[in-house]
């Protein structure tokens, strides 16, 4: 039998002797600056490879209620840590995802009886439509003189292939928190989610995760539907359809009862993130 292949870690390294990044939180927040610092990269190490975006209202919410911090002040860590370059740099001003090339090289050795690798910086950067040192920017290709403003040179036909990669994760990403099960298929399931986004809207489908979010947390983790199979290929695979707003039946009482669920509408969604 081979290695479960785990994309998170339980541990990371912690050294005694104080870096650049610490010492410049903590000399201007003192102990909110090391506890941010840590629970940062605790987040990181049980996030499913080891990166996060936080371009979204929701998942801003979410990320500084697990690292227990207000945003103001935890945004204005992360540009003192970008600065540092403990996060990188060009993650973060193109995408607002949030990964650290030293936090991957220090949970090396998580990996090394796995059959899967860590994943690279280079790897996600792909992931949102980013090659090497920014958007769309050529290997030959330098930032220029009047690029004060952080912006590169774009490749034509680039940027709607990366904002749909973007959308894909997107909607990856929001299943795994929601649904959290134990197998968690990414590139099958962006894949998928390929084919689905041009007969379905996003909205649709994170309604339909939603919904299924009411049945599968009523069973343990490795019960629930990885989601590759849950947006899956096969017409007879495609288990998001019976959880879509116009698929789904609702309840007859607010609370579900005898296997009945309440319909999550769109309407629901936006009241559930304001």
């Amino acid at each position: 039998m081979g290695r479960s292949q785990r994309k998170d870690v339980d541990y990371f390294p912690f050294y005694i002797k104080d870096g650049r990044t610490l010492f410049v939180l903590e000399s201007k927040y003192q102990c909110k600056g090391t506890g941010f610092f840590t629970n940062l990269m605790r987040f990181l190490s049980r996030t499913p490879d080891h990166h996060f975006q936080i371009k979204t209202t929701s998942d801003k919410l979410y990320f500084f209620a697990s690292v227990k911090c207000d945003e103001e002040s935890g945004m204005d860590m992360i540009k003192m840590m970008v600065e540092t370059e403990k996060l990188d740099r060009v993650l973060w001003a193109e995408e607002m995802v949030l990964a650290s090339q030293d936090f991957l090289e220090s949970v090396q050795d998580a990996y090394r009886k796995r059959a899967n690798e860590c994943i690279t910086i280079p790897a996600i950067r792909r992931g949102y439509g980013i090659t090497t040192g920014g958007k769309a920017i050529t290997a030959g290709e330098k930032r220029g003189n009047d690029g004060i403003d952080g912006s590169y040179p774009q490749r034509k036909g680039k940027e709607r292939k990366g904002k749909e990669t973007i959308i894909e994760n997107e909607l990856y990403s929001f299943y795994i928190k929601e649904i959290n099960s134990e197998r968690k298929s990414k590139q099958r399931t962006i894949t998928n989610l390929k084919k689905h986004l041009k007969t379905h809207s996003i909205d649709n489908l994170k309604t339909s995760v939603l919904n299924y979010k009411k049945i599968a947390l009523k069973s343990e983790p490795e019960f629930r539907k990885d989601p590759a199979n849950f947006f899956g290929s096969a017409a007879k695979d495609q288990c998001f359809v019976d959880f879509l707003p116009e698929n789904f039946i609702p309840a007859e009482q607010e609370e579900p009862t005898s296997g009945a669920y309440k319909i999550l509408t769109k309407e629901d969604i936006i009241r559930m993130n304001e």
